[in-house]
């Protein structure tokens, strides 16, 4: 056989085999990767901040250790996801279970305002308890804060955070989440049962 012809079949051949890629699984339905996560590259654009807190019940204000928590959040630019991905999935996302006390920590950047305050969404379950959604308005100046607050009405799912910035420029938020403030999320039949 001549060179040539080897080289058409291994062409051809090659340009069968489909390289291995792991099966997409959605940002939500992702394995917790311990209490305190990052969800920015270092090299994403934007101010850092970290956001940290606890989740409370669900029936008191006992810390719930061991709660899962989805978080995620629009980028600098004010974008979840990139143009073009067919998952739409947000790319500032992450899975976290709270720790024995209850608490979470998430290192990322300022999420980008695309509609309304710039804000970062949580949904918490676990146990008995279904999923819950909620999400908190950030900001950066007790100015922007008032003005929001005047014009207006933020429901109890929600909250507004003012966010304060160190000597090193990262902005740092605690934010409790009260899981009977949350709002149910039906599930959805179309995807697998969250874990």
């Amino acid at each position: 056989m001549s060179r040539s012809y080897l080289a058409i079949v291994t062409v051809v051949l090659l340009s069968l085999v489909k390289p291995w890629a792991p099966a997409y699984v959605p940002a939500r339905e992702r394995e917790p990767k311990g209490w305190d996560i990052t969800i920015a590259r270092a090299s994403e654009p934007g101010d850092p901040m970290i956001l940290t807190g606890r989740v409370l019940g669900p029936r008191d204000t006992i810390p719930w250790a061991g709660a899962t928590v989805y978080v995620y959040h629009a980028d600098s630019r004010g974008n979840y996801s990139l143009l073009g991905d067919p998952h739409h999935d947000p790319r500032l996302a992450g899975v976290l279970r709270t720790n024995e006390r209850g608490e979470y920590r998430v290192r990322s950047v300022l999420p980008g305002m695309y509609d309304g305050p710039a804000h970062v969404h949580f949904e918490v379950w676990g146990g008995e308890i279904e999923r819950r959604a909620f999400w908190v308005n950030v900001f950066t100046t007790a100015e922007e804060l008032a003005d929001h607050q005047v014009r207006s009405w933020t429901p109890a799912q929600a909250g507004n955070l003012l966010l304060a910035r160190d000597s090193s420029g990262v902005y740092h938020g605690r934010w409790d989440l009260w899981v009977a403030d949350g709002f149910r999320i039906p599930p959805d039949t179309t995807r697998s049962a969250p874990r």
